[in-house]
């Protein structure tokens, strides 16, 4: 077992280049390992105790244990780490083996003296043994707190009381001098001390080297005590099983020096408020003396009980102290250093405790999530430190403004959150609703009286979220929609949310549909004001779901924007609606065809070219192409947008600007963008009349293309009463569900062949 544990350890002489040891320790391992196998066949068959095992055994013996020694010091020459260690140790079993040479060998000297050089040589071992543990236990065990010290120091005086009362008073009763009843015995309690110690010390997940090491150590301690209670004043003979157990004490020690060379322990802080073995070693000491009451135990045992004690009530003093710490480090970390509220941390860690409660209830809970508006401008005019002293206070109105019926809590930056357990959500709303009228009456700022309003998402469980994270991120996006919208106080609407699952459901899907022809087109006829002539057509995308039916573009279109499917796609709507526009020129009806473009279309500098090879494919003129581009698409990157749109209209594709008047473009680009067309956005449409800022709005945009000398088309128009407004105030085309809906190319061919457009001029 032996030869080949340590023939198989090739890493320490490979890695440090000294291939000619490995000679010397195969051969030094092989023969302790014969040395093992022959002690222990004497041993298990009783031959030692009636024979002994002559000469040759006995030296078979001596030297094996000397090996073992050598074994050791060899590996302090090739190790990278703990040679110190190893050199100790290996001093130490040689130390000791010289001096079972000298207890069984009579003859070189007289036996008392033999005798003492012998106890002499024992006693000089231990020393080498401690320090050289000693050394390993500081290399092993790094950065560790005065709890885990604690650990060690009441685990190995507990394991030195326990050993004291069950084998120092027996040996006292049997050793023939004060010598052999004291010294020995106290160096093995303090090396089984030290080892049990070191293993505490390690978290009691020590490696394999030091198991080992701690194994041959404890069996050399065991051995000297077997030693002393079964004769103390007649060598014992070879062959036993006693001098077996010493040979496999120094064969454990070499073994462990030749393993895996051990890691560095380096306990993780959480470990160290664990208390199950400085307890253990508590009550072992604890036990030992009560029953020291009952029966004498003897001084040392009760002494190292008490030490034991002592120890596990420092440990615990300083668990005490670790927790006290720990709770402060904890509330701090939960708590924001500015408002003095609970932080998100805290929110993330409460939120969902909070929602299991409410589901054992069979309650709602409500959460608000409410963004400052225009706090960044604020910050940046005044500074961060104006800001922090705003923040305070509108932290201190809002938590007025509950009046107990939630908890706030600020987020980071200008957001804050309220959690309201058991709310409905015509309460949650309320008290947002409550918020933003409490934070109506201005905030005075460095003696600037600053006006502040909030933007309120609402999302409940378990209507809206299932799980404290995605309850969170609902509340959010509740937040920006009502940000967005102007409304103040928005609940979420999952047809509203971009990043719902439902629509990364069918982003997932999108691949399959635009390779599989699931997305068609409809067309939205756009008529001239004057005439009634059909002057344009709106090519509108739709997805022929195989589950959901027909599908809007605007529960897929946002997520796909930014992906790369929104290349694949664009190219796909263009080459169904070139190929259609191909198919009515051969019916005669040749009005332009409109498609709309996103922002990584007109960003991608391979559109002009794909535009190109697809009216050459179609063979469709590129006047017969108009492409709708949005204010925001063009201000993503003027620069960028600019080359592009130039591009195309050399090529003669028309181009517009769709929903004109909600973008934050400067009309100073107008001068410069190659467009043709204006369309005023439906909302300004829809609800037009005559007298409402609507139809001022209108008018103006109408002038502005004529001055331009832009066609101006509106979209929306729902009613006869709408298209002749827009009419009168200007614009050239309209378009909207009062001339027609989107309709199938087999619809709109219907509608061109029987409608009649009713496009009539009012009477000036």
């Amino acid at each position: 077992m032996a030869v080949s544990a340590l023939s198989a350890r090739r890493s320490p002489l490979d890695r440090d280049r000294h291939p000619r040891l490995r000679p010397l320790v195969l051969g030094l391992g092989a023969f302790v390992a014969l040395a093992l196998v022959v002690h222990a066949l004497y041993a298990v068959l009783g031959l030692g105790r009636q024979y002994g095992i002559g000469p040759a055994g006995d030296v078979l013996l001596a030297s094996g244990q000397i090996a073992c020694g050598v074994l050791c010091i060899t590996r302090a020459r090739v190790a990278a780490s703990g040679r110190g260690a190893w050199r100790a140790l290996g001093i130490g079993v040689v130390v000791w083996a010289l001096g079972d040479v000298l207890l069984r060998h009579g003859g070189l000297i007289g036996e008392p003296a033999e005798r003492a050089v012998a106890r002499g040589l024992w006693l000089a071992a231990y020393p080498a043994a401690f320090v050289g543990l000693l050394v390993m236990a500081r290399e092993r065990l790094q950065r560790l707190s005065p709890a885990v010290w604690l650990d060690g120091l009441a685990a190995g005086l507990a394991s030195a009381a326990l050993a004291a009362a069950l084998v120092l008073q027996p040996l006292r009763e049997v050793a023939p001098d004060p010598l052999t009843a004291v010294l020995y015995p106290l160096g093995d309690l303090v090396l089984v001390g030290l080892v049990v110690g070191t293993l505490a010390l390690a978290g009691w997940r020590p490696d394999r080297s030091l198991l080992l090491l701690g194994a041959g150590l404890l069996l050399a301690a065991m051995s000297d005590s077997l030693l002393l209670l079964g004769s103390t004043s007649v060598p014992y003979v070879e062959g036993t099983l006693l001098a077996t157990l010493r040979l496999a004490a120094a064969a454990l020690v070499a073994l462990a020096a030749w393993d895996v060379p051990g890691r560095v322990i380096v306990l993780r802080p959480e470990r160290l408020a664990t208390l199950p073995f400085p307890s253990l070693s508590v009550l072992v000491a604890l036990g030992l003396l009560v029953y020291g009451n009952l029966a004498a135990l003897g001084r040392a045992a009760l002494v190292l009980a008490t030490l034991a004690v002592l120890a596990g009530a420092a440990r615990y003093a300083v668990a005490l102290g670790e927790v006290r710490l720990l709770a402060g480090v904890q509330r701090d970390a939960t708590t924001d250093y500015l408002t003095g509220l609970p932080n998100r941390r805290w929110l993330n860690a409460s939120l969902d405790a909070m929602l299991e409660g409410c589901r054992r209830r069979g309650q709602s809970l409500g959460l608000l999530v409410a963004d400052l508006d225009g706090f960044k401008e604020l910050n940046d005019t005044l500074g961060h430190h104006a800001g922090d002293a705003l923040l305070r206070d509108v932290a201190h109105v809002l938590e007025r403004s509950l009046d107990n019926e939630g908890t706030l809590a600020r987020l980071g930056g200008d957001e804050f959150a309220v959690v309201m357990p058991a709310a409905n959500a015509a309460e949650a709303r309320a008290a947002g609703e409550r918020a933003r009228a409490a934070l109506a009456p201005s905030f005075e700022v460095e003696g600037m009286a600053v006006h502040v309003q909030a933007s309120v998402g609402v999302a409940l469980f378990p209507e809206h979220a299932d799980d404290g994270e995605t309850l969170l991120r609902r509340a959010d996006v509740a937040m920006y929609q009502a940000k967005d919208e102007g409304h103040g106080v928005a609940l979420y609407a999952s047809e509203r949310d971009p990043h719902s699952r439902t629509r990364l459901d069918l982003l997932g899907q999108l691949p399959r549909a635009i390779e599989g022809g699931e997305l068609l087109l409809h067309y939205q006829p756009q008529c001239m004001l004057a005439t009634g002539e059909v002057a344009g057509v709106e090519a509108l995308l739709r997805w022929e779901h195989p589950r959901l039916g027909l599908v809007q573009p605007d529960r897929f279109l946002p997520l796909t924007e930014r992906t790369a499917l929104m290349r694949p796609l664009t190219l796909r709507v263009l080459e169904a609606a070139l190929d259609q526009s191909r198919r009515w020129a051969l019916d005669g009806f040749r009005a332009p065809l409109a498609v709309n473009l996103a922002v990584p279309n007109l960003l991608d500098s391979r559109l002009p070219a794909d535009v190109a090879r697809l009216l050459e494919g179609a063979g469709v003129e590129p006047g017969r192409l108009k492409l709708e581009i949005t204010e925001t698409t063009i201000m993503s990157d003027p620069a960028r947008s600019a080359r592009v749109l130039a591009e195309l209209a050399d090529m003669g594709v028309g181009l517009s600007i769709d929903d004109f008047g909600t973008g934050h473009s400067s009309l100073e680009h107008l001068r410069w963008l190659p467009v043709g067309e204006l369309k005023i956005d439906r909302s300004f449409v829809i609800d037009l009349v005559p007298d409402g800022t609507g139809a001022a709005i209108v008018r103006s945009v109408a002038e502005l293309g004529q001055r331009l000398g832009l066609r101006v088309v509106a979209e929306g128009v729902e009613r006869a009463s709408v298209l002749n407004l827009v009419y009168l105030l200007g614009c050239d085309m309209a378009q909207g569900y009062h001339l027609s809906p989107p309709l199938s190319p087999a619809g709109l061919d219907r509608w061109l062949e029987g409608s009649g457009v009713a496009v009539a001029a009012p009477d000036p």
